[in-house]
C-alpha cells in the first residue's frame, strides 16, 4: 500500500528512509484465520466472534511494514 504522507504517522520517517526509530502497529486479521490449528495452538484463549488482531514492534514505517505483511 503506497502511500505519500510519511509524516501522517511518524513525523520523523520520510519516504524511502525509516526513522529507525521503533514503531508499534496493529492490524485486524480476518477472523477465518481463527480456525487455523496453528493459530489455535497459540492463542488458546481466543474467543470465538471476537476481532483477530496482530501487535507488532518494527524499525520501518507502519505503511511499509504493513506492505511487507500483505506481500
Amino acid at each position: 500500500m503506497p502511500s505519500q504522507n510519511y509524516h501522517r504517522h511518524c513525523n520523523r520517517c520520510k519516504e524511502n528512509s525509516p526513522c529507525k526509530r521503533r514503531h508499534v502497529y496493529a492490524m485486524e486479521l480476518d477472523t477465518e484465520i481463527s480456525k487455523k490449528d496453528w493459530f489455535q495452538e497459540e492463542n488458546p484463549e481466543y474467543i470465538e466472534g471476537k476481532p483477530c488482531v496482530y501487535v507488532g514492534k518494527t524499525i520501518h514505517h507502519p505503511l511499509c511494514r504493513k506492505s511487507m505483511h500483505l506481500n
